[in-house]
């Protein structure tokens, strides 16, 4: 067995991975200080290779400084741990190896994450495991987990038809062009432990209808919505009715899906029973998947092309593992303006 030295710094104590980890003890947070950290991970890259991790390591610690600096009394005590000292010297290794600004962003919206969690949780180890797979994975696969991640996972929060619109077409362009339909991409994410292909597959439109439809309902006449509302009952369609979001002259109920109207009818105290009259009536306005489409497609052209690539191919049978969400989530914060704490999706 090969024997191994050891230095450590003032105020600090060393723990052993294939090289020394200096573990800072005092609370201010330097670029030097990560530097020092990453620079203990690169003992192992020789001649030209070494001077060209050593280049990556300063860029990968300016922007690791920024991130924490966000967060300076988490980031003091994440520094502390060996835990998240290894989480970096991972980061390092995963920079060093693909040298990808892509790469780079996305370990560092993983290390802004994670800075932020002391605990021992499902969210801190699969964040852990989401920085180490970020070294093996192609644009092409975090594309993938991105666009699953976001139409599979999500809730696109908006007010109306055409602001959901624009946020679908917002997150999903820059995605798109880097999807093929190759089947190898599905099996390599299994691999990488990071999603699996189930039997059971969800269809594009389906899922829109399903998360959606309150913004594709053709809505109806205010008269036939309020023999829902018994005399006692009339003062809650204010709360719960709204005009039709493609014709101003019709009205719907003003909610994005089934479970949003329950919740709500629930929270006001609508009665269960006149509430499932109301989402009956609802439902039977809604669009049919054609008129779906071709509505989207006013405002999001690629749509049909979106379409056609989720339900034609691996993706619509896709679902991601805590690792997939983490590393979906943190590119498509990279790529669209998209916000959600990671908690939200692994528990």
């Amino acid at each position: 067995m090969t024997k191994q030295n050891q230095e450590v710094g003032n105020d600090s104590i060393a723990a052993q991975a294939q090289g020394n980890i200096t573990i800072i003890k005092n609370e201010a947070l330097t670029v030097e200080e990560i530097e020092k950290i990453l620079a203990s991970f690169t003992p192992m890259f020789r001649a030209l290779a070494k001077e060209e991790a050593r280049a990556l390591m300063e860029d990968l610690s300016q922007g690791i400084f920024e991130r924490l600096a966000k967060h300076p009394d988490a980031a003091a005590s994440a520094l502390k741990t060996p835990d998240f000292q290894y989480v970096l010297g991972e980061a390092a290794h995963a920079y060093a190896r693909s040298g990808a600004s892509n790469v780079k962003e996305i370990l560092l919206d993983l290390i802004e994450s994670r800075c932020q969690r002391d605990d021992r949780t499902r969210v801190t180890l699969s964040l852990n495991e989401a920085i180490n797979k970020t070294a093996v994975l192609t644009k092409e696969e975090f594309a993938v987990l991105s666009i699953v991640f976001l139409i599979r996972y999500t809730r696109l929060g908006a007010k109306n038809f055409v602001e959901f619109a624009g946020k679908l077409k917002e997150c999903t362009s820059p995605l798109m062009g880097d999807i093929t339909r190759e089947e190898s991409v599905a099996n390599y994410l299994n691999a990488q432990s990071c999603g699996h292909v189930s039997i059971g597959q969800a269809k594009f439109i389906d899922i829109l209808r399903s998360n959606y439809i309150g913004f594709f309902m053709r809505g109806c006449d205010l008269a036939e919505l309020e023999t829902i509302f018994a005399p006692d009952l009339k003062s809650y369609s204010s709360q719960l009715i709204i005009h039709s979001m493609h014709d101003n002259d019709k009205f719907q109920v003003g909610v994005r899906n089934e479970q949003e109207l329950f919740e709500h009818c629930n929270k006001i105290g609508f009665p269960k029973p006149s509430a499932d009259k109301l989402w009956a009536v609802a439902k039977s306005k809604a669009m049919n998947n054609q008129q779906i489409l071709d509505k989207l497609q006013e405002c999001f052209p690629e749509a049909s092309q979106l379409q056609s690539l989720w339900d034609e191919t691996y993706l619509c049978h896709l679902e991601l593992t805590s690792i997939g969400i983490a590393i979906g989530h943190a590119n498509i914060q990279r790529v669209a303006e998209f916000e959600g704490e990671l908690a939200m999706w692994i528990r």
